[in-house]
């Protein structure tokens, strides 16, 4: 059932309160082909007439970067799945427990109505969920794991049996070690994804040799920290681990100071791109309570849907993050022989040398902007003049570039001015609670839902709040709508 006004006032103290008590915090210790246009093979189109379509040509520059050993250009039929691979329950992580969190069964209960395919559960250094009977779905895929680590997290996804879940050495020593721990998780078709890389207290400092996937945008995209990450930070952290230097793609995330923690991971993430590794980008909701799953959503392109399915999926880089389940859509190929066909997909590869054609299909995200990154640079930038949006792009590409995409949505600019003030004075002071608070006095009654099931309502926030809570610092007026895994060049 939902609340009525009259309950609001004293539902939104109480919580606000459990939250000033609890520092509310993330980790401190649907239906099938939903994610995007096609269900079938990659070279078939988007079934979708659209709107206004432009194009453009551009020359690159010499690259020096060694591709990384060749990815399959023509992927499998498949379709598009929506999940989140990054959720905590009351019955085995501390922290949801203390913020009043849920049991497994209603976590997924949670997932379950948000209308996600898969989920994965990743309660903090635990493989309970290994064992776990009341990790079942009739209408998802689920993926046992767990939150690995202490000073650093790690989603460590899809194995299936037991695995160290922490570190305990220093060092050289330590390299070893998380890399073994990897060997371990990937011997069992599992993956490795390096969680909320940029928090604070959390730099992922250490230059491991393998890991499968990044988490580019954890929770809300500007809730929980505006102050980025210093140089000062990530030395104290390569002390306290005992190494001799910061994997120097932290050390260029670092440079990153025109936005959040979150953008920096996108650095981070991009920095690893341009060293000539191929990993994913994913997105995880960090649920613990309050929040549904799916916020972000993570976009996976699959032969199946099953456990399988989902995780090679991930594993060949055919993925991308949304704002929400509803957020926009994106499909982005390139046409590598200029034939019209738009054989490659996310995850696949064109030809260094010679002409290609990209194409981005954006949908349901009408009046904000598209940006076609190569390399870390934007080439393309386009407002989004309708609700179905087509991008076309020519370019050379050289061995070791690589394409991916941004999408922005506007923000309602009456929102921006009341409810958007109040939350974005409370985003200034760094601390989630306060944004949470602010949320809480913004809302209606039709936002606290406790028909899911949970021990303190689902809020649910209204697109146009859920986007100021998304705000792209560095982009007045714009929320993150999505980002993309890359197009390789080989």
């Amino acid at each position: 059932m939902r609340i009525h006004r009259p309950l609001l006032r004293t539902a939104s103290a109480t919580l606000a309160g459990l939250a000033l008590a609890l520092g509310f915090a993330g980790c401190s210790g649907g239906s099938s082909g939903g994610g995007g246009f096609a269900s079938t093979t990659a070279a078939s189109t988007s079934g979708t007439t659209p709107a206004a379509t432009t194009s453009g040509t551009t020359t690159p520059a010499a690259s020096a970067t060694t591709p990384a050993p060749t990815i399959p250009t023509q992927p499998v039929a498949g379709a598009w799945y929506k999940g989140d691979l990054h959720s905590h329950s009351a019955d085995h992580s501390e922290d949801a427990r203390r913020q009043f969190g849920d049991p497994v069964a209603t976590t997924i209960h949670v997932a379950e109505r948000t209308g996600l395919d898969f989920l994965a559960g990743t309660d903090h250094r635990t493989n309970a969920l290994l064992t776990d009977p009341n990790f079942t779905s009739q209408s998802m895929v689920l993926l046992p794991g767990m939150e690995w680590g202490g000073s650093m997290h790690a989603g460590a996804i899809g194995y299936t049996a037991p695995i160290q879940t922490t570190s305990t050495m220093q060092g050289a020593a330590l390299i070893a070690e998380i890399d073994g721990i990897v060997q371990d998780v990937q011997s069992q078709g599992g993956i490795f994804v390096l969680n909320h890389p940029c928090e604070d207290g959390k730099l992922w400092a250490a230059d491991i040799p393998n890991f499968d996937a990044i988490e580019v945008w954890n929770g809300q995209w500007s809730m929980r920290e505006w102050t980025p990450r210093s140089q000062a930070d990530l030395d104290a952290k390569v002390q306290s681990l005992g190494l001799s230097a910061a994997s120097p793609q932290m050390t260029a995330a670092m440079s990153e100071q025109r936005g959040s923690p979150q953008l920096q991971a996108l650095a981070f993430y991009e920095a690893h791109l341009n060293s000539g590794r191929r990993v994913a980008a994913v997105g995880g909701g960090d649920r613990h309570m309050l929040l549904p799953q799916g916020s972000p959503t993570t976009h996976v392109y699959a032969a199946s849907r099953d456990r399988q399915g989902i995780l090679d999926g991930i594993r060949a880089g055919r993925t991308y993050v949304s704002r929400k389940v509803s957020g926009p859509l994106v499909d982005f190929r390139a046409d590598r022989n200029q034939d019209g066909a738009f054989e490659s997909i996310i995850g696949d590869e064109v030809d260094a040398g010679a002409p290609a054609d990209f194409r981005i299909v954006v949908e349901g995200a009408q009046g904000g902007r598209v940006d076609l990154i190569k390399r870390g640079v934007v080439i393309r930038s386009e407002p989004i003049l309708s609700s179905t949006f087509t991008l076309t792009h020519t370019d050379i590409p050289a061995a070791g570039d690589w394409y991916r995409v941004d999408v922005y949505e506007q923000i309602d600019p009456q929102v921006q001015q009341s409810t958007g003030l109040i939350v974005q004075a409370a985003q200034a002071t760094n601390k989630e609670w306060a944004v949470l608070l602010a949320l809480f006095t913004s809302v209606n009654s039709s936002s606290l839902d406790f028909g899911y099931g949970t021990l303190l309502p689902t809020l649910l926030l209204p697109d146009e709040v859920d986007k100021v809570v998304n705000a792209s610092l560095k982009d007045r007026g714009y929320c993150r709508g999505a980002i993309t895994s890359p197009i390789y060049t080989r």
